[in-house]
């Protein structure tokens, strides 16, 4: 999602996000339709993160 995305979206309906702490939570994440996360910092170093 851009810049871009999250402006045309912007009062036509409400975002979801969620702070995640681990790979299993960004999955769930995902699988679950939310639109941000917020990625605690150990995770950017994740090999599976990045896929």
């Amino acid at each position: 999602m851009t810049i871009a995305d999250l402006r045309a979206l912007k009062r036509t309906r409400q975002l979801s996000m969620l702070r995640i702490e681990s790979i299993e939570e960004a999955s769930a994440a995902e699988q679950a339709g939310i639109d941000m996360i917020s990625v605690a910092p150990q995770l950017l170093k994740h090999p599976e993160f990045a896929t």
